[in-house]
């Protein structure tokens, strides 16, 4: 994630007016063009504080910043929640009554069992019906043949 406008000028989100021209004018000095001659990445640096002090010193144009960056991590978060909610939907999705039948059938723990059931199950291969003698799809239709 790239650095907020505070983060670049070292500030904390609720520092005064005058903090934030203290510590634009302390860095602007250390990293101007002019006291680092044929330094480009100074001259990146300081591009990046005066953009963030561009934004930051007027206070119309903070409100609006600090508006879009609590969106942002509004939104950041509902997507994080949303890849974790996700996850343990695929997580809980585990067939244990397979898995402890296989461990019954062949007497293996249940770890060794999770594993082959794993490995030999596909939710879209038809599977064997011994009660018919025949092959069923995932929705439970005969297959033909």
């Amino acid at each position: 994630m790239s650095q907020t406008h505070y983060q670049v000028l070292g500030v904390p989100e609720d520092a005064s007016a005058e903090l934030m021209k203290k510590a634009f004018r302390e860095l602007a000095m250390r990293h101007h063009p002019d006291r680092n001659p044929g330094n480009p990445a100074a001259e990146a640096t300081f591009k990046r504080i005066a953009a963030a002090y561009e934004v930051l010193g007027g206070a119309d144009r903070r409100a609006a910043y600090d508006r879009q960056l609590a969106i942002d991590r509004a939104a950041s978060a509902a997507a994080r929640a949303e890849s974790t909610r996700r996850a343990n939907a695929a997580a809980s999705s585990t067939n244990w009554g397979a898995i402890a039948f296989v461990a019954t059938l062949f007497g293996v723990g249940v770890g060794v069992a999770a594993v082959a059931v794993a490995s030999s199950s596909s939710a879209s291969a038809p599977r064997w019906d011994r009660r018919v003698g025949r092959y069923r799809d995932p929705d439970g239709k005969f297959t033909p043949g």
